[in-house]
């Protein structure tokens, strides 16, 4: 009953897995991955919960790889839990850990934008009727994962790239198609009420940003971005963007090379909402625009005698 792919080849890949597990939510699948990875499924909630730590989340409670309720699970539950438990976390928790997925791997949005998959020789299909071609299509969606249980209801973890912003949607305990329409709602209100804004380019300096060398053959050089810089902001807020430059506590001593990291720019919010960011707040690093080789030995030499009389003298 936990199992909606056939298992009876007994070896698979694990692609031919994690397409089963993310496109028909195949949960038989996540616990042979769960398996794989770490030897029992109880040893790779250890690991699952290891790792929400690492992100800052600490009120969920994890029983098994899958989000079914122990009673599916028989024997083949978490040491002391309940023969009834689920998983738990909350709606910001399941943000978050989607966030780091389509960060870290975005390549599981090639897997979940898939409507089928041919498993084992079968077709399988997908629980996401958001995608092209289902009842509630919405260009712009490509994921991520739905999920059904009797205590938790039907709940869809929705992601879309909306006016070139890719958002993350999170509805739990819904009924089975009342969640695709209230995530359609939810990204129009996004759509209709933010905006994303360039800040600064890739190589160009903010507010004539520059850091200072030592023993250079230059005293300062250009502090460039290292890529485009974007933020999202609500189209309502008018005031100017609090952003700030800032450049590492040391100064960097030549010879510098180009590409360098001497400081970042980072962007502070002043009309967050709710709790405001899932991680840190938007920043990018300063990197130097230009090589800048190390100043003749002797005039290096000079300048740290004179240092060292300003200093110890």
């Amino acid at each position: 009953m936990a199992s909606n792919v056939p298992l009876e080849k007994r070896e698979y890949t694990v692609r031919e897995l994690v397409n089963a597990s993310m496109i028909a939510s195949a949960n038989s699948a996540t616990i042979a991955l769960a398996e794989h990875i770490a030897g029992t499924e109880s040893q790779f909630v250890d690991k699952m919960t290891q790792q929400l730590k690492t992100w800052g989340i600490t009120d969920a409670k994890l029983v098994n790889a899958t989000g079914l309720n122990n009673s599916m699970l028989g024997d083949h539950i978490y040491p002391n839990s309940k023969s009834d438990d689920e998983n738990q976390m909350s709606a910001l928790d399941v943000a978050k850990i989607a966030q780091h997925l389509i960060t870290d791997y975005p390549e599981i949005l090639d897997i979940t934008k898939k409507n089928t998959y041919t498993f084992d020789g079968s077709a399988i299909h997908t629980y996401n009727y958001m995608l092209k071609g289902q009842g509630y299509y919405r260009e712009g969606v490509d994921g991520l994962k739905t999920g059904t249980t009797e205590l938790a209801g039907a709940s869809f973890v929705g992601t879309s790239i909306e006016n070139n912003m890719r958002i993350i949607t999170v509805v739990l305990d819904a009924d089975n198609y009342a969640r695709f329409e209230v995530t359609n709602q939810l990204l129009d209100y996004v759509l209709t009420n933010f905006k994303k804004v360039k800040v600064v380019s890739k190589g160009q300096t903010y507010a004539k940003s520059s850091f200072t060398i030592e023993d250079g053959k230059k005293a300062s050089a250009p502090a460039v971005a290292a890529s485009d810089f974007y933020v999202i902001r609500q189209k309502s807020d008018q005031k100017e963007l609090n952003v700030k430059t800032s450049l590492d506590q040391s100064v960097p001593v030549a010879p510098i090379k180009k590409g360098q990291k001497v400081g970042q720019i980072s962007f502070k919010d002043d009309n967050l909402i709710g709790s405001g960011y899932t991680g840190k707040a938007p920043s990018i690093d300063l990197v130097s625009k230009e090589s800048v080789q190390k100043s003749f030995f002797l005039k290096v030499w000079w300048n740290h005698f004179v240092k060292y009389v300003n200093e110890k003298l």
